[in-house]
């Protein structure tokens, strides 16, 4: 392998690793968002309970006011039409946070994914980088052995002893008449 493809195998590691750490992070982001969602719309819902109970009061001491008997017939439904608008409010303020904080969950799963794809990437990156350098290697092996390999680096044909055999001087031992090897 090349210094360029270690390089470049080696940044694309680290690429990747950075980038799914980013993502980690992005993720504990968006799941903190949710659960202030969360509270934030028990919160928003309590106060628009308030809110319409303080209406009512309201409602009913103008009512008293004028001499209507608040307990019974119109002043009493007015009075728990208000309420029921005040915990249709109440609701419609809990299901938004409710979806605040399933947007945010949906954005914490995107962010790993999104971590996970880059390490994903990072890691087929590197495998490339090493197969091409293998690849290269053995390209330039081939090349090496077919424009004549170490005949040719060290004096071509028989031009010298090393990879030669030579036999063995006949003047006995248990070598005598075999081959020694390299010399």
């Amino acid at each position: 392998m090349c210094f360029g493809q270690i390089v470049s195998a080696i940044g694309a590691q680290a690429q990747g690793d950075f980038d799914q750490k980013v993502a980690q992070r992005n993720a504990k982001v968006f799941k903190i968002q949710a659960a202030q969602a969360l509270q934030r719309g028990e919160m928003d819902a309590a106060t628009v309970g308030r809110e319409f109970a303080q209406l009512v009061g309201r409602q009913k001491a103008v009512l008293a006011s004028q001499g209507f008997d608040v307990s019974v017939g119109d002043p009493e439904r007015i009075t728990e039409a208000t309420l029921a608008v005040g915990r249709q409010e109440q609701a419609l303020v809990q299901y938004n946070a409710q979806l605040d904080a399933w947007a945010s969950t949906e954005a914490a799963v995107g962010a790993i994914t999104a971590g996970e794809a880059a390490q994903f990437r990072a890691n087929i990156a590197t495998t490339a980088g090493v197969v091409s350098g293998v690849t290269g290697i053995l390209q330039a092996g081939i090349g090496f052995r077919q424009a004549g390999g170490f005949k040719t680096l060290f004096g071509g044909r028989g031009g010298g002893s090393v990879g030669k055999l030579t036999p063995l001087p006949t003047t006995g031992g248990p070598f005598s008449g075999g081959l020694t090897g390299i010399v």
